[in-house]
Order: structure tokens, then C-alpha cells, then sequence
């Protein structure tokens, strides 16, 4: 479901994308708007899953989710935040169908 250009809500003071933005088909796009409504201060938290090398639990995970597991969804966070984290978590893809990252940053 695509974000209207003109999103009639209130500030946020936090953003939360946990396990989102690898499914969403315009996923950049709603970053960038969700960013955008961000109060200055405000803090913004990613947790998704990413593979650059593919094992067959990563074509589970794409195929159950309709996932696109290739995508670096913590990148557009370190681009835009004045203050930004970013964390591979351990495991193990052969669990997990890929690596989970962890990305922390703040607007302003």
C-alpha cells in the first residue's frame, strides 16, 4: 500500500522498520517519506535481513515474505541521520536465510 504524497498525520518522534523494508516494493520511496516526517531529534530504528550470497533458507525467507532480501535497507538511514549505528548481528544465514542487520540514527 503506497504513502500518499501528502500525508495528513502528525510528527514522529520515532520510526521503527523492523523486518519492513525488504517486502515493501517501494521501499526507498517510503523511507524517504517516513524520513521526512521525522521531528528533528527524532530517532529511527532498522532491523531487516540481507543476503549477498544466497543459501537455500535465503529463497525460503524471499518466497514465505515476498521478500527481496538483497536490498541494503540500513543504507539509506547512514546517508540521512546525523548520528547513525550500524550492526551485523551474529548467526548464522544457514538459520536466518541471511545476515540480520541492526541500524540506529538520529534526524537533525
Amino acid at each position: 500500500c503506497p504513502i500518499p504524497d501528502s500525508m495528513d498525520l502528525p510528527p514522529f518522534d520515532r520510526i521503527l522498520f523492523f523486518l519492513t523494508l525488504s517486502v515493501l516494493p517501494d521501499w526507498h520511496s517510503i523511507f524517504m517519506k517516513a524520513w521526512e516526517r521525522l521531528e528533528d531529534g527524532g530517532r529511527c530504528v532498522i532491523f531487516d535481513v540481507h543476503a549477498s550470497r544466497r543459501v537455500p533458507q535465503s529463497w525460503i525467507v524471499e518466497s514465505v515474505a515476498k521478500a527481496d532480501i538483497s536490498r541494503q535497507t540500513w543504507e539509506p538511514l547512514l546517508e540521512q541521520a546525523s548520528h547513525a549505528q550500524h550492526e551485523r548481528l551474529a548467526g548464522s544465514p544457514h538459520i536466518r536465510g541471511g545476515v540480520w542487520h541492526f541500524c540506529v540514527g538520529t534526524k537533525g
